[in-house]
């Protein structure tokens, strides 16, 4: 029988690998008096850049970028990424591989090529206003102080190979004081662009910039190069802009604006067919909805964005809580739609928590995902090969069907739960409330504890270390690493 054990525990420490510490980072404690109250704003906010082999953290109290290196939690002490507000959040990764950082004091492009170490400057590309990245065409854009709009010639040639300015000039488009550059729509077949309120339009090859006629002003202009754009089953494009949706006929060589639908939340789409929630009244750049005479008249419903207008949702059920006071802010309801990942289907949830579900054809009632069955604040995350819902009662998995089973967990939850993945170990970290123990799941049955060798809570799992295998957590000592327990070097 003895030896039978000794088996088994080799062959559990070959499926599982070695034992998991978290151990202190030298140079990670406070030095603040703010960070000895709250730790967390030590390894307060972290980004990884696809390629680049630093972790890139952002203390909440500190001014310099720091990171790891070793066991040691010290300045990154690069040109980029640089602190600037969160301009060195400003990146983009082109199809090569390659990954285009935006620099703000200076405005400078920085280029970091496939496996380089550091970014390193482009020559001529600095001084700009503004300067944005398209994937659709691979292109870049800037717009330079003297008010003209340039793009890189060629967005296929390596960057590194340019020398001095190399672009070609788009003018014909006055950007005004928006700060809003040009973006690529495929299924326009050209370019839109914000300026003063208006949105234009350039054909891919040929003509030239174009007024949309959109009836009134556009608020929130400089928000287009973000704006989701969407397209339901009848080719109709549905530009997602803050407060409003227009839904345009691109079948023309220039889209031509069907109608447009004040909203309060994003419109998301099942089966081809988009909902969304509309207020009845006007938006305003206050996020305000301007009542008439009625005075139920700015109340949310949800439609269906259909070809000539909105319609009633087929046998949708759903309403929206009736309010007393005048001057909706938009978002203020909880009213909400949460599409379901991997599925085409869409989660509606309305102001007194009922929840039914839309496949594009209909609406059906969801009481096995009530709150008093799943919990209040839900949202969806995946661990091991389970979809899940979490919430402040804890892990449920739900199937095609959804069927709901509430998961089991090593402790109590208390507040909603917040696992955090993690590449590097195959699973999901889970701390436990009032920084009582530190778990890993890979299928979200089975929970492996991480032994603590820091003499002090852990409060919350950062992020992954690249290119090492080990992951950045905060404890009530400050900054320490989640790694193999035989690797602490």
């Amino acid at each position: 029988m003895r030896w039978l054990a000794l088996l088994l525990a080799l062959v559990a420490g070959q499926v599982r690998g070695e034992a998991l510490c978290v151990v202190p980072l030298a140079g990670g404690g406070p030095i603040t008096e703010l960070e000895r109250e709250d730790p967390r704003r030590i390894a307060w906010d972290a980004t990884v850049i696809p390629g680049y082999p630093w972790l890139i953290v952002k203390p909440q109290s500190r001014y310099p970028l720091y990171t790891v290196r070793g066991l040691r939690f010290e300045e990154l002490g690069a040109d980029y990424p640089a602190t600037d507000l969160s301009q060195y959040k400003f990146f983009a990764q082109r199809r090569d591989g390659s990954v285009i950082g935006f620099g703000a004091n200076p405005r400078q492009l920085w280029l970091l090529e496939p496996g380089a170490r550091e970014f390193r400057p482009v020559p001529g590309l600095r001084d700009y206003m503004l300067s944005r990245y398209d994937p659709e065409q691979d292109r870049i854009y800037q717009l330079l102080r003297d008010g003209r709009l340039y793009e890189v010639a060629n967005g296929r040639q390596r960057l590194s190979e340019l020398n001095g300015l190399s672009y070609s000039n788009r003018d014909g488009l006055d950007l005004g004081g928006d700060t809003a550059l040009p973006r690529y729509v495929p299924v326009l077949g050209g370019y839109l662009a914000a300026s003063d309120g208006q949105i234009w339009f350039h054909p891919e090859r040929g003509g030239m910039w174009e007024p949309l006629d959109f009836g009134e002003p556009v608020a929130l202009g400089w928000r287009l190069p973000e704006a989701p754009v969407l397209v339901d089953s009848g080719g109709r494009v549905i530009l997602d802009m803050p407060m409003q949706v227009f839904v345009l006929d691109a079948s023309g060589a220039v889209p031509r604006l069907l109608y447009s639908v004040a909203t309060r939340r994003r419109p998301v789409m099942a089966g081809g067919r988009a909902i969304v929630w509309r207020v009845n009244g006007r938006s305003t750049w206050f996020e305000r909805v301007i009542l008439g005479n009625d005075s139920d008249e700015w109340l949310p419903d949800l439609v269906l964005l259909g070809p000539n207008g909105v319609e009633p949702v087929p046998g949708s059920p759903v309403r929206a809580r009736n309010a007393e006071q005048e001057g909706l802010r938009l978002g203020q309801s909880d009213a909400r739609n949460m599409p379901v990942p991997g599925r085409d289907q869409v989660i509606v949830e309305d102001d007194e928590r009922n929840r039914y579900l839309w496949d594009g054809t209909r609406m059906v009632a969801m009481p096995q995902l009530a709150p008093s069955r799943i919990g209040r604040y839900v949202r969806f995350a995946r661990l091991g090969d389970l979809d899940v819902f979490l919430s402040e009662q804890g892990f449920f998995s739900f199937d095609a069907d959804f069927a709901v089973e509430k998961l089991p967990m090593p402790f109590e939850p208390s507040g909603l739960l917040s696992p955090v993945h993690s590449e590097n170990f195959g699973g999901s970290f889970l701390v436990a409330p009032d920084g009582g123990g530190l778990w890993l799941t890979r299928d979200g049955r089975d929970y492996e504890p991480v032994e603590n060798r820091t003499n002090a809570k852990i409060l919350e799992v950062v992020a992954d270390i690249p290119e090492r295998r080990a992951t950045l957590v905060s404890t009530g000592g400050g900054a320490a690493l989640l790694l193999d327990c035989a690797q602490r070097r």
